[in-house]
């Protein structure tokens, strides 16, 4: 493993106490999300919403910066889903678990849909002659296709 340089190993001798105190309050907090898993979800399940509001309000921002109307849109699109996510996650934090992991799992899926789709409006056109990619490649070359 290399050596990190003098300049962080100064750093770290110049702050010991506190990672010191850092991780006797990150093994407290640990013991504590053992002891009370319920307070632990719920806090956790605030704080993932709180991720997808920000999240959400930078891809907004994003979309308003692109520079062609149907990115744009699509982009508006998933910042408002995960805006939606995110305001259900933090401001209604004693709604279940089991929604937060149907939720996420909805979210994520329409996000993938959303990015593919977006991902064929801006794929190159194929060459004249050049067929589809998948019958083009090595398996289809030796019989397995």
């Amino acid at each position: 493993m290399p050596r990190p340089p003098d300049e962080v190993l100064a750093a770290i001798r110049a702050h010991r106490g506190r990672f010191r105190w850092l991780g006797l309050l990150l093994a407290v907090a640990g013991v504590l999300a053992i002891l009370f898993p319920f307070v632990a979800s719920i806090a956790a399940k605030v704080m993932i919403g709180w991720f997808l509001l920000i999240a959400g309000a930078v891809t907004l921002w994003h979309a308003f910066q692109a520079r062609g109307w149907g990115d744009a849109l699509l982009s508006a699109l998933i910042g408002v889903l995960q805006l939606a996510a995110g305001v259900y996650l933090a401001f209604f934090p004693l709604t279940g678990l089991v929604g937060l992991t149907i939720l996420l799992g909805a979210l994520f899926a329409a996000q993938g849909v959303i990015e593919g789709a977006m991902a064929l409006r801006s794929r190159p056109p194929i060459p004249a002659g050049a067929g589809w990619p998948p019958r083009a490649s090595p398996p289809s070359r030796w019989g397995f296709c």
